[in-house]
This record gives C-alpha cells, sequence and structure tokens, in this order.
C-alpha cells in the first residue's frame, strides 16, 4: 500500500489533479482517491463472483420442484416474476437512494443477492423460487445505487477512468468465476457452485457495509428533507446533453439485455439437447465477460463519449439486435449460438460504461451550472 501515492498519481495525471502546489497534500489525495476506487472494484468484483449463474436452469431442473420441472415451466413460472419485477425494484431502489442513501440501497441489494442464491438451494417449493427471483431483482437494481455512489465520492474529471475500472473489475470477476464454475461442475455438479456464490455474495455485504456514504447535498440538506428539489433537479438534469438521448437508448438496451441474460440459458439447453451437446455455458460466459473486460479497459484512456457518442448510441442496439438474431436462428448452431452471445455481452457492457461516464459527468457539469445536486 505505500505506492497508493505514486499510482494514484499516474493514473490521475493528466486526467484530474489538485490544484495545490503541496506535493504531501497531492499525495495523500491521490492516496485516498486509490483507496476509494479500489474499494468500489473490489465490491464490483465481489458481488460479479457467481460460478453458479450459468447453470441456474441445470440446477432448478436437477432440484425437481414441482412447477419448475420443464424449460417451459421455468421461463413462465420462475424467471417471468424476475422481469416483472424489475421495474418496481428499480423505482422502489430510486426512492431508497433519496431516503435512505446510496450506501444503505448497495448493502441492501448485496443482502438480496445473498439471500437469493440461498433461496434457490434450500427453497423447498415454487413459491419460494418464485420469491428468489423477485429478491434478485431488487438485487440488481441496486447498480443505480452503486454507481451514484462511487461517482459522488471521486471528481469528475476521474468518473471515466472510475466507470471503467468498476466495470473492468466485474467483468474479471465474471470472467473468472464463470471459468471456475465450469470447472467445478464437471467435478462436483451444480451444488458446490452455489455455495461458493453464497459465500463471496457474503463477503460483498461485509464490503458493502464498509463502502463511504455518498456525500451530503452541498447546501447541508438533511436526510429526511430531501423531497422535491432533487427530484425536480433530476428531472432538469434528463435534458443535459446527451442524458436523454442517454437515457432513451439504455431504456430498449437495458430491457433487451435483461431479456435475453434471463431466458439464454433455457435456449441453450434445448438446442444442446438436440444436437446432443455437452453443455459449455461456463466457457460461453467467460469468454464473453473477458472481451467485455478487455475492451472495456482498453478504453479507458479514450474519451468515447465524446465525439464517438452518437456512433455509439446508434451501433450499440443494432449489435445487440445482430447478436440476438443470430442466438435466435434456427440455422446457428451451438458455436453460432454461444459467438452471438459473446458479441450481444460485449456490445452492452462496454456500452454500459461509456454510459455511465457520460451521463455521470453531464449531469454534475449540469448542477454545477445550478442544476442542483443531490447523493
Amino acid at each position: 500500500m505505500a505506492d497508493l501515492g505514486t499510482l494514484g498519481d499516474q493514473l490521475l495525471h493528466p486526467v484530474e489533479k489538485a490544484h495545490d502546489d503541496d506535493p504531501a497534500k497531492e499525495r495523500k489525495r491521490s492516496k485516498k482517491w486509490c483507496g476509494t476506487v479500489a474499494l468500489y472494484m473490489l465490491y464490483a468484483a465481489l458481488f460479479s463472483f457467481k460460478p453458479s449463474e450459468a447453470f441456474l436452469v441445470d440446477f432448478i431442473l436437477s432440484r425437481g420442484v414441482d412447477g419448475a420441472q420443464s424449460e417451459t415451466e421455468i421461463s413462465r413460472q420462475v424467471f417471468s416474476v424476475f422481469t416483472y419485477t424489475r421495474m418496481p425494484a428499480l423505482l422502489m431502489c430510486l426512492f431508497l437512494c433519496r431516503f435512505w442513501g446510496c450506501k444503505a440501497v448497495v448493502a441492501w441489494s448485496a443482502l438480496c443477492g445473498l439471500a437469493t442464491t440461498a433461496l434457490t438451494i434450500a427453497g423447498p417449493s415454487l413459491a419460494w423460487l418464485q420469491l428468489s427471483q423477485a429478491l434478485a431483482s431488487f438485487a440488481f437494481a441496486g447498480h443505480v445505487a452503486f454507481d451514484a455512489l462511487q461517482f459522488s465520492r471521486v471528481e469528475p474529471g476521474t468518473f471515466r477512468l472510475v466507470s471503467h475500472l468498476t466495470k473492468g473489475a466485474e467483468l474479471a470477476s465474471c470472467c473468472v468465476s464463470s471459468v471456475l464454475g465450469q470447472f467445478l461442475r464437471q467435478r462436483w455438479g451444480e451444488r458446490p457452485l452455489f455455495a461458493v456464490t453464497l459465500a463471496f455474495e457474503a463477503l460483498a455485504v461485509l464490503v458493502a457495509l464498509c463502502l463511504q456514504g455518498a456525500r451530503e447535498h452541498p447546501e447541508g440538506q438533511k436526510r429526511g428533507t430531501r423531497g422535491r428539489r432533487p427530484f425536480s433537479a433530476a428531472w432538469r438534469s434528463l435534458w443535459h446533453g446527451e442524458v436523454f438521448r442517454w437515457t432513451l437508448v439504455w431504456v430498449f438496451c437495458y430491457a433487451g439485455h435483461d431479456l435475453v441474460l434471463t431466458n439464454w440459458q433455457i435456449l441453450a439447453e434445448v438446442k444442446l439437447r438436440d444436437l446432443n451437446l455437452p453443455n459449455l455455458n461456463g466457457y460461453t460466459w467467460s469468454a464473453a465477460y473477458l472481451a467485455s473486460a478487455a475492451i472495456t479497459l482498453a478504453a479507458a484512456p479514450c474519451d468515447l463519449a465524446g465525439g464517438s457518442a452518437h456512433t455509439i448510441q446508434t451501433m450499440a442496439p443494432l449489435a445487440m439486435a445482430a447478436a440476438l438474431f443470430g442466438m435466435a436462428s434456427s440455422r446457428s448452431g451451438a458455436l453460432g449460438m454461444y459467438s452471438s452471445f459473446v458479441v450481444f455481452q460485449c456490445a452492452f457492457q462496454v456500452t454500459a460504461a461509456v454510459r455511465n461516464a457520460s451521463v455521470a459527468s453531464e449531469v454534475s457539469d449540469g448542477s454545477k451550472g445550478g442544476g442542483g445536486g443531490g447523493e
């Protein structure tokens, strides 16, 4: 940890340096920045370390729960709960961020993730599996709180770097956990994978409790009296720069991504059974996240949200649509389906990192110009 100050200087220069001529203060600030971002990266990695994720359908089928004994039943009776609770979960997380604070919502979402896995392992009936999917929607909805929290503790000039670093840590964790999942499954089956996931989710809860809370509103408003002004400020922020365009694009991209990730294993299960091929979901999941992590981290120094914003906003949905067509096509075999899934994930994840940094920067600039602030 002795080199954190030097590392901070290297990462922050020339992105964002304090206007302070005192080298000691500058080094202290750089070290604090690195420590803060490292904690964000650790949380993102722990929360995303799920070796069981690529084999959820197989595990549910192996349990033989009434009402979830076929791919069709799992899609209609179990995964549909996740789909229909996503919007209420997002709205609730947005309100809770205002009244509880972002840190509390991040901790709550991590706890929901832990409960989801526990219920998936031990839930004795269909109702418990459905409850696990409802909790999963809250776990993933908590990402909005994490994004707000991480950007609240760093300077606007480092938003792009922080966004790519945390997203890269998340994707790298998914990559490693997927390879581990495939390895463990071939030797001991699915149940140990869920035990490992449970352990890492418990660690994520502990790290979430260690995260710094978001900075207070500059006007020093008390937590219980933040009602109207922040929501009106959020509405005004929607019209700053590229924020509305990113929001419009992301409504469709995010919806499509959620639907695909919820059901792609069912499609794979059907195709692999028809072709009499082994389940390689873990390797595919790993390849998708490895490629996404590499591109995301490589793009960190580039201002993709600047001159290339319109191109990304146009090409990302088209790439996702083309990949989705490749996955669903009856002519695509296992290789075509898996390759299309990798492209689909890369297009979404890289665009997510660019969008997060772009929106945060636009909102921050708007706040400085009188658009309001918040947590």
